[in-house]
């Protein structure tokens, strides 16, 4: 188990036991759902990871060019060191 974030390592034993679930129900014949909607927890959770990293890209892409501009700053100011 994974002690620093319990939260997240439920939420993908949930993931994984819809997916089975959904899986076993199609297979069965139960439901009568696309392929797309029975493996929706599957590409769901994978679009969802991607848009939560989305914005930490982002954010470190700034800081790089914030770091990048300050240290030319530093060298203009220092004479070009």
């Amino acid at each position: 188990m994974n002690e620093n974030n319990p939260t997240g390592d439920r939420m993908g034993r949930l993931i994984d036991n819809l997916l089975l679930m959904f899986i076993g129900l199609k297979l069965a014949g139960f439901i009568a759902w696309s392929w797309w909607w029975v493996l929706a927890p599957l590409w769901g959770s994978f679009l969802a990871a991607v848009a939560l990293q989305i914005p930490g890209a982002y954010r470190n892409a700034k800081q790089r060019q914030n770091w990048q501009r300050m240290k030319a700053e530093r060298a203009a100011r220092n004479g070009g060191e």
